[in-house]
C-alpha cells in the first residue's frame, strides 16, 4: 500500500512538473524546446526513481529511492539557481518539500521502527539518515537568500517550508 502511495506521489510530481510548462501562445518554438529539454532529463530521472520505489521491498530501500529523487530535483534546482530563475527555484523547492514530507521522512520513520537496535541494518540506516540530512541541509543552503532569487516571495516561502521539512527529517534519527 505504501509503495502505491509513494509511486503516486512521484507520479503527481511528474504531472505537476509537466503541467508547469507554460503554454503561452506567444512562446517561441525555441523557448518551448528549451523548457522541454530542461524538464525532460528530470522527468526521466523521476520515472526511474518511481520504478525503483515500486520495486522496493523494505522501507530503507524505498527511502533510498526517495533520496535519489530529492538529489535529482536538487540538481535541477542548482541549474535554476545558476540561471537566476526564481520561479523555477520556487517550483522545485515545493517539489522537494513535498517529497521530503510525504516520502523520505515517513519512509525513514518506518525503517527506524522496523530495524532492530544494534543490528547491521541499524548501522546502515543511521549512516543513510546522516547523509540524507546533510544533503537536505546543503539543498536548503543552495537557495540564495539574496539577489533576484532570494528576494522572491515564492522562493522565501519555498525555502521556509524546505527548512521545516529538513528539520523534520533530522528528528527521525532521534
Amino acid at each position: 500500500m505504501k509503495r502505491l502511495f509513494f509511486a503516486t506521489l512521484l507520479f503527481a510530481a511528474f504531472a505537476a512538473l509537466a503541467s508547469g510548462q507554460p503554454t503561452t501562445p506567444g512562446l517561441l518554438a525555441s523557448e518551448q524546446l528549451k523548457l522541454f529539454k530542461s524538464n525532460r532529463e528530470l522527468l526521466e530521472d523521476l520515472v526511474s526513481r518511481s520504478i525503483d520505489l515500486a520495486n522496493a521491498n523494505d522501507p530503507l530501500t524505498r527511502a533510498k529511492a526517495c533520496q535519489k529523487a530529492t538529489s535529482d530535483i536538487g540538481r535541477a534546482m542548482g541549474t535554476a539557481v545558476r540561471a537566476d530563475d526564481a520561479e523555477r527555484v520556487a517550483e522545485l523547492g515545493e517539489y522537494l518539500t513535498a517529497l521530503m514530507d510525504q516520502g523520505l521522512t515517513p519512509t525513514l520513520t518506518d525503517a527506524r521502527r522496523q530495524t532492530p537496535v544494534g543490528s547491521p541494518g541499524e548501522i546502515e540506516l543511521v549512516q543513510f539518515h546522516e547523509r540524507a540530512s546533510l544533503e537536505a541541509e546543503q539543498l536548503e543552503l543552495s537557495i540564495p537568500a539574496m539577489g533576484r532569487i532570494g528576494t522572491s516571495a515564492r522562493v522565501k516561502d519555498a525555502r521556509a517550508k524546505l527548512h521545516i521539512a529538513r528539520e523534520a527529517l533530522g528528528k527521525v534519527g532521534r
